[in-house]
């Protein structure tokens, strides 16, 4: 596992934006199914987070943990950044 600090912006950037696609293309397929654009994005979040995953992992155990760990962190920076956004407009 790869310790937050040592990961380059460029990747921190991408699993965030692939984290951010993800979650949306997962809730608009909810409301209106599936279709052409929602699958695009679908492989397209999910590419985003497991192709850098499977290339740095060594094992099957590896590239799989990587995947989960580059989602959640996807998540945690973008929510990170909602939180920082509301507080600077009160703070």
């Amino acid at each position: 596992m790869v310790n937050k600090k040592n990961k380059p912006w460029y990747l921190r950037l991408l699993g965030s934006i692939s984290a951010f696609v993800l979650l949306g293309s997962v809730l608009y397929v909810f409301f209106t199914g599936f279709n052409l654009v929602s699958s695009a994005l679908l492989v397209a979040g999910v590419s985003g987070l497991v192709v850098p995953a499977v290339v740095s992992g060594d094992t099957f155990f590896e590239m799989v943990l990587g995947g989960f760990e580059a989602f959640f962190d996807g998540i945690m920076e973008v929510v990170g950044g909602i939180f920082d956004f509301i507080s600077s407009i009160f703070g």
